[in-house]
């Protein structure tokens, strides 16, 4: 998946979220953003974005986003963001990116204890 994360306009995020041949939108299930609620100054907000997954793993695994930029591991599986698991295997994280600039990411299935990478998780799975 990729996004062009843009500069905030009144106080929002303004970004196209695609599928990995970008030609769709994201079903907003997966992905969500947020208003940037003042946390810095403009000059230097990023884009709050909040990874959102519904899916079950098995005990001694989590889920976790991994991209092409540092804040999600730099495609490196073992530096990707650990979603926190809350009730009904949602698992989530919130975390500021840069703006204007494409962000591409995939949900990873983890070792819990290792970060080993399992699985990467595709579009439609």
């Amino acid at each position: 998946m990729s996004a062009h994360l843009a500069s905030a306009h009144k106080g929002f995020v303004c970004a196209h979220w695609l599928d990995a041949q970008d030609r769709a939108p994201v079903p907003s299930a997966h992905l969500s953003i947020l208003p940037l609620c003042c946390l810095l100054p403009p000059s230097l907000a990023g884009v709050n974005v909040l990874f959102q997954l519904h899916k079950p793993c098995k005990f001694g695994e989590a889920w976790a986003v991994c991209g092409n930029v540092p804040e999600l591991g730099a495609w490196d599986p073992k530096r990707a963001l650990p979603l926190r698991w809350s009730k009904g295997d949602t698992w989530t994280a919130q975390i500021p990116l840069p703006r204007d600039i494409t962000v591409q990411w995939r949900f990873v299935l983890i070792d819990a204890n290792t970060k080993a990478l399992k699985m990467w998780l595709t579009d439609g799975t």
